[in-house]
């Protein structure tokens, strides 16, 4: 089923969330777990939050030559969702500059992922950062890798709306750090 909405919408990423949504939808009908029904709730959101991506991956069906249905990996499938290839682009280096900018542009938030900086203090710490921030992006594009370090995150679940006790009326939300 979803394999016909993503192969023929062209937005592909408003696409992925209406599947989500779907899919969340569904599930508030299924599972109406009470916080309080576990000695720890982080259990209960993390089984809550885990089930959703699931049920979407036993819905990722792909067909074989043969025209059976076939579950595949999802990245197999995202690999093969493409007929043309992409166009090539080419690297231009960041500066200490551009890099300056950057920073200068964002919010500024108390919040922070597991490195605890936060905005406020990258800004203030831009004159000093710029040239080393330049470097390991110039780095990583080169290299086609992102620092691991910088995939973490911090994921906390925010209220959505209704009743504070159902899991299933909350959305995770991932606080990376401010270098990311």
């Amino acid at each position: 089923m979803y394999n016909k909405w993503i192969v023929n919408f062209t937005n592909k990423m408003k696409t992925t969330w209406n599947i989500i949504k779907e899919e969340t939808d569904k599930l508030k009908g299924h599972i109406t777990t009470n916080i309080n029904n576990y000695q720890n709730s982080p259990e209960a959101f993390n089984k809550y939050f885990l089930s959703i991506f699931e049920n979407i991956f036993q819905d990722v069906r792909c067909t074989n030559k043969q025209g059976h249905n076939i579950n595949k990996n999802p990245n197999y499938y995202l690999l093969n969702l493409f007929y043309k290839p992409f166009p090539s682009t080419k690297f231009k280096n960041t500066s200490p500059k551009e890099i300056k900018k950057i920073i200068n542009s964002l919010k500024i938030k108390e919040s922070s992922g597991y490195d605890e900086v936060c905005t406020k203090i990258l800004k203030i710490s831009a004159p000093f950062i710029g040239s080393p921030l330049s470097y390991i992006c110039n780095k990583s594009m080169l290299s086609g890798t992102f620092p691991t370090r910088l995939k973490y995150s911090i994921v906390k679940p925010l209220l959505k709306k209704g009743h504070k006790e159902n899991v299933a009326n909350y959305r995770s939300v991932s606080l990376l750090t401010s270098f990311s």
